[in-house]
């Protein structure tokens, strides 16, 4: 047993079946062999045999004759049954070692010219391991963490015991080829390159390569002194059926070894292993073929045969660090296994464009844990970099008289690693410690005193303490400048690190004086400058982007990355800061697949690399947040807002602007998913926490109140809305001039307002001042000088003045079309307007044409479920409805309310207005029953979610009205009608054309019960209402005319009969070649929806 200990490191036994299968069954990621007497086998081998975790079954047993007839019908069971202690320990063996190698070589079919960051920096690692300089502690940290992983192993702890008494005696080649742990863990280490675990074998592994480099020394010069110019070795291997795939495809690529490579010289060893499968139906037979130019400097590679542990092989053992190229990959037929021809590189082989520079402190630290600590630290390894710091300052803390240099390097590696972790207040203090170590041993302004300066500056300034953060920086600007130092680059990063404080401090004309001394350096240094240090600037360009410079914004941080790529390992906080910089610029393009797609890089690194409240991650939380909001889709959208948020609350205080920011956006998304009142709560926070720390007149203040504004304006309350947006004019006005974006917005929300109160001549006079200003500030195919022609178009709709309203949709939609796609919202919202007004004059078939153009791009470019998909087949619908088709109109808001109720919440304006619809499709349908129900659902929900001054309530109560009186129940659509007229009393604008129309309405239902002095009396006041608001000419006041002569005719009162006939037929004859298009429907049924 205890030899068997000593072949495999985690040993089980078992006498119970059942608990020998749940073991296995329970540890699917581990890699087992079943060692199984005959009778035993019988019984469990059927269950687990094609398990992934089981790679091969041994069977141990003296009566061979009874089993091998069960074993031949499992590919996993090895044919030989064994019988003696000895040949299972030299079956297990080389599998075991074979094994091992194999996991390395399946770790390292990567492709070394898609990450050779990576690559490079696993070599710098283990070469600056190999060169450190010898220590006696460091055999001993490798003993103490052999007995601690093998702790309990009796045999292992023998093995360790052994060889920390005869190391000496015998080669670090002897004992790696010894069978024990040694060779084990070594390879371990390597293999899932743990840097921190490799550091602690850093003595053997030294000894180790240096033994090789030797014997590559003397064997190359016998070779080609004896004229061997060429060499070949093999190696034997199972792979996955995918990394034989990558391995065709990587044909003439570069693949890297970063461990200890064992090859054979001879080849019938590594085919026969190959050839084993290891029992493994997942696993492909592989023979690896390694060709050897021995003129070239390759790794060093060697035979060990003589100073082995193991003879009975020629063994060709290669230093970490290896390169080989894939010269063919082919199957053999007749070996049945593929061959992998690699040729090895040469040992300094240029991997990718760009050498690495490797900026080490100044002082270059010649303490081992301090220079692998700071190049984890260069390599974004934080948590790693962090264990050797602080081994270094468990190891150094209690003497009194520490070398001061080597205490500065410390404490600025420590500051920088919990700078980067987020633990500000604990790299301040170390920061703080150098500066003061600096201070003591450096000349007064020192160029590194005004870098210590910086650092703390930068710390304070993501703490949110702007007030320090300036102060720092400002120190080590003056130490740079009163130097007159030629570092131009740290002199523009200090600028620029300053306007992001004045840019926090709500200072912006500050933050733009030094954004501006930031690019004035940057024009003379980034054609020149190291793109090494690119996200030094990414900054500066993402902050305040020129929207027509976004290409070459895009090209230019390309090209970083792939620097970065090419330098950097994958996992690296640096690369990631350049993801979320190319990410947003995206976004700004409008290219929300690329922008989602890179933030979502960034965030895998940082989650990573960093703690799981860092500001970082919620950075790209909000990121993804704001890629699935402009693109509709609210519920990932608010899931990633809500998990930025988790973040910021643990780690910012409560009255931070960024919890304010984030509050908004909630906000924002809450607004979209027609939860108002969600939507308020946060802004209202997110206002008081800006009130309280900003200055009054501050943009984010501005924001707020037009944000607040325009709820109140989605809830209907106009009153409300109208008193944020003038709070927000009157903020912006003190701070911002007459002719600015922000004025213009405001401007266009007030017009806005006033239209719905229909006070058409202020709505018309902001929106004009709003159009004004944008046609100063932008070309004349601007996408805002579109919004507000198409606003102006929308007031002159709703006054009936179709002509001035279709003029201004068609210069909405002309000064679109050069700023924006053919295919966008905006786009297809003028398309919509459009349709609306040929409705309204009554081409229908432009109409038609418009509407169908503008939902056939919302269908192609947004979500299914999109709002604005249902609102086009509501409105197609409703032109449907005034042809008189009302089969299709029934089909279309059908199709309104499906799409409407994928996206929407059931209680929202859309919905009640799509049913309202159909309640008036069924109505003429005479389907009475299915009107009822779909106006009453419309009136509940309108009476639930809007104010009770609301027209559209007043507009139900007549629709339902309208439906009582065609089922001829006068008395329920009088009742109807007169609740109308309450709800309608109550708006804004009491006498109005819906006034009229149910004055009229009720006038008609008195004569319909033959009560016509009342009758007249209701159309009296409906024609007075629509005299004032309407042309003399316009066919409501020819209707009301009409229905007067009839109720006079009922009475028998000729003569005013006559008179009101000759009335009407005056105003026929006058308007019967216009065609004014009416608010209200036909049957007298109010506006339509």
């Amino acid at each position: 047993m205890s030899k068997l200990c000593q072949t495999a490191d985690d040993l089980k036994t078992y006498v119970d079946l059942n608990e020998c299968e749940k073991y296995i069954r329970s540890h699917e990621n581990e890699n087992i062999i079943l060692v199984v007497s005959g009778t035993y086998g019988q019984h469990i081998v059927p269950s687990i045999h094609d398990l992934p975790q089981m790679k091969c079954i041994y069977v141990f047993c003296h009566n061979k004759a009874n089993h091998i007839e069960w074993m031949k019908k499992y590919i996993k069971v090895n044919t030989n049954i064994l019988t003696k202690t000895e040949e299972l320990l030299e079956a297990f063996r080389p599998y075991i070692r074979q094994y091992q190698q194999t996991l390395l070589i399946q770790k390292s079919i990567v492709d070394v010219e898609e990450r050779p960051g990576d690559f490079k920096w696993a070599r710098l690692l283990i070469n600056t391991l190999i060169q450190l300089p010898p220590e006696a502690k460091a055999k001993i940290e490798m003993i103490e963490t052999l007995k601690k992983h093998y702790d309990g192993n009796k045999a292992q702890l023998e093995f360790i015991a052994e060889f920390d008494k005869n190391e000496k005696h015998e080669s670090a080649i002897t004992w790696y080829t010894k069978e024990g742990c040694i060779y084990k863990m070594v390879n371990r280490v390597f293999r899932e390159e743990q840097i921190d675990e490799i550091y602690n074998y850093r003595a053997f592994i030294k000894e180790l390569v240096e033994q090789l480099n030797q014997l590559y020394t003397d064997q190359i010069k016998w070779y080609l002194e004896g004229g061997l110019s060429q060499m070949t070795v093999y190696r034997g291997a199972g792979l996955a059926k995918h990394d034989i795939e990558v391995l065709k495809s990587n044909e003439g690529r570069l693949i890297s070894f970063n461990g200890f490579l064992s090859t054979s010289a001879e080849y019938k060893q590594p085919l026969a292993f190959a050839n084993a499968q290891f029992g493994n139906l997942d696993l492909t037979p592989t023979l690896f073929i390694y060709k050897i130019d021995l003129n070239v400097n390759t790794t060093a590679f060697a035979e060990i045969t003589e100073l082995s542990a193991i003879k009975s092989e020629r063994e060709i053992l290669f230093n970490p660090g290896a390169v080989c190229k894939i010269e063919s990959v082919q199957y053999d037929h007749v070996y049945k296994l593929w061959r992998a021809t690699l040729s090895l590189c040469e040992k300094n082989i240029q991997v990718g464009q760009h050498y690495m520079p490797i900026p080490i402190l100044d002082i270059t630290p010649t303490e081992n844990l301090l220079l692998f600590g700071e190049l984890l630290l260069q390599a974004g390894q934080i948590q790693k970099a962090e264990i050797f710091i602080m081994r270094h300052f468990s190891e150094y803390k209690h003497l009194e008289n520490e070398n001061a240099k080597l205490r500065y390097a410390r404490l600025l590696i420590l500051g920088h690693i919990l700078h980067i972790k987020g633990d500000y207040p604990a790299a301040l203090e170390n920061q703080k410690e150098a500066l003061y170590i600096l201070e003591q041993t450096e000349p007064e302004e020192h160029s590194k005193i005004a870098t210590g300066y910086q650092n703390i500056g930068i710390i304070y300034l993501n703490k949110h303490d702007y007030n320090n953060a300036l102060q720092y920086l400002q120190n080590a600007l003056h130490i740079m400048e009163h130097n007159k130092s030629e570092d131009q680059i740290q002199i523009e990063a200090i600028y620029h690190d300053i306007s992001i404080v004045y840019q926090r401090k709500h200072d912006h004309e500050n933050s733009n004086k030094y954004l501006q001394k930031a690019h004035a350096i940057s024009k003379q240094t980034l054609p020149q400058m190291n793109p090494y240090i690119a996200t030094d600037h990414d900054a500066l360009v993402t902050k305040y982007p020129d929207k027509h410079n976004y290409d070459t914004t895009l090209d230019y941080f390309q090209k970083a990355l792939g620097i970065h790529k090419d330098t950097q390992t994958e996992e690296n906080p640096a690369t990631a800061q350049l993801y979320i910089n190319i990410g947003s610029i995206y976004q700004l393009k409008g290219d929300f697949e690329n922008a989602r797609d890179y933030s979502q890089k960034a965030l895998h690194i940082f989650k990573a690399t960093l703690p799981k409240n860092h500001l970082n991650i919620a950075s790209s939380y909000s990121t993804l947040g704001a890629g699935y909001h402009l693109k509709r889709d609210y519920d990932k959208a608010l899931y990633y807002y809500l998990k930025a948020f988790d973040i910021l609350k643990q780690t910012l205080p409560v009255n931070d602007p960024d919890i304010a920011m984030n509050y908004n956006n909630l906000a924002s998304i809450y607004r979209e998913k027609c939860d108002y009142d969600k939507a308020l709560d946060y802004l209202l926070k997110g206002l008081d926490i800006f009130t309280e720390t900003l200055p009054k007149n501050d943009p984010d203040i501005v924001s707020s109140y037009i944000n607040i504004g325009s709820i109140y304006k989605q809830q209907g309350d106009n009153d409300n809305a109208l008193n944020y947006f003038q709070q927000a004019l009157g903020a912006n006005k003190p701070t911002e001039a007459e002719t600015n974006p922000a004025t213009a917005v405001i401007y266009g929300n007030i017009g806005s307002i006033y239209r719905r109160k229909r006070d058409y001549p202020n709505a018309l006079y902001f929106l004009q001042k709003a159009l004004d200003i944008f046609k100063k500030l932008s070309p004349e195919d601007d996408s805002n000088i579109a919004t507000c022609y198409n606003h102006i178009g929308s007031i002159y709709e709703q006054q009936g003045d179709n002509d001035n309203a279709l003029n201004y949709f068609q210069q909405a939609l002309g000064a679109n079309k050069p700023t924006e796609p053919e295919k966008n919202p905006a786009t297809a919202a003028i398309y919509g307007n459009l349709g609306s007004i040929y409705r309204r004059k009554r081409d229908y078939p432009n109409a038609l044409y418009f509407l169908q153009k503008a939902l056939d791009i919302f269908k192609e470019i947004l979500p299914k479920n999109d709002s604005n998909i249902a609102t086009c087949y509501n409105n197609i619908g409703s032109i449907y409805k005034q042809q008189g088709d009302n089969d299709n109109a029934l089909n279309y808001f059908q199709d309104a309310l499906g799409a409407n109720k994928q996206t929407e919440p059931e209680k929202n304006p859309a919905t009640a207005a799509i049913y309202g619809n159909l309640g008036s499709i069924y109505r003429r349908k005479r389907d009475y029953p299915n009107a009822l129900q779909y106006t009453q659902k419309a009136l509940d929900i309108f009476k639930e979610i809007l104010p009770e001054n609301d027209s559209r309530i007043a507009t139900c109560y007549n629709n339902i009205g309208a439906t009582y009186r065609r089922k001829r129940d006068y008395d329920n659509a009088l009742n109807y009608f007169q609740e109308a007229l309450g709800a309608n009393k109550k708006t804004e604008a009491e006498k109005n054309s819906a006034s009229a129309a149910i004055y009229k309405n009720i006038g008609l239902i008195h004569r319909d019960k033959g009560d016509y002095d009342n009758a007249l009396d209701y159309l009296l006041k409906a024609l007075d209402i629509e005299k004032r608001i309407r042309p003399g000419k316009h066919r409501s006041v020819q209707e009301i005319y009409r229905n007067i002569v009839l109720v006079y005719s009922d009475k028998g009162d000729d003569d005013n009969a006559l008179s009101y006939l000759q009335k009407t037929l005056s105003i026929t004859k006058k308007s019967q070649t216009e065609k004014n298009s009416a608010t209200g429907t036909r049957d007298g049924t109010g506006p339509v929806f």
